[in-house]
């Protein structure tokens, strides 16, 4: 299975979201193919710039920094070839394309992001849907 996993699902787990970080360890321990759009290294670049800027404790800066470069270093990069209009938000555009081109799960936390992938007819499911997804019998 492949799957994109949007950069609130990183984030949230870089910050000690349990579910989001289950969510990511399930996607490489079950044998799936995370891809990602080049975008989501900008994404994660500007979350740290943002927490630089608000002071954050230098040593928590290093282990959200380090987290994404680990989870950057685990996945696929790709962009998709065609940038489909299907959520207002225009960085979702290029997960949800990525997703839709490749036929993949699509993991978000960001309501907007769902429904847009949903009415797309993408396959898209929170963190928490994922985590409590039960994987068909024929994959293994």
């Amino acid at each position: 299975m492949k799957i994109v996993i949007d950069t609130n699902i990183v984030v949230s787990a870089a910050l000690g979201s349990e579910t989001c970080e289950k969510a990511i360890i399930k996607s490489f321990v079950e044998d799936d193919t995370v891809i990602e759009p080049k975008i989501i290294s900008l994404e994660l670049s500007k979350f740290i710039e943002k927490i630089q800027s608000k002071k954050y404790d230098a040593e928590k800066i290093k282990k959200i920094d380090d987290f994404f470069k680990f989870f950057l270093s685990m996945v696929k990069i790709e962009d998709p070839q065609n940038i489909l209009k299907i959520s207002p938000h225009v960085p979702d555009n290029f997960f949800l394309s990525l997703a839709y081109e490749k036929k993949a799960l699509f993991l978000s936390g960001d309501k907007l992001a769902l429904e847009s992938g949903k009415i797309a007819d993408i396959d898209v499911m929170s963190a928490g849907e994922w985590i409590k997804f039960k994987i068909p019998s024929s994959r293994t």
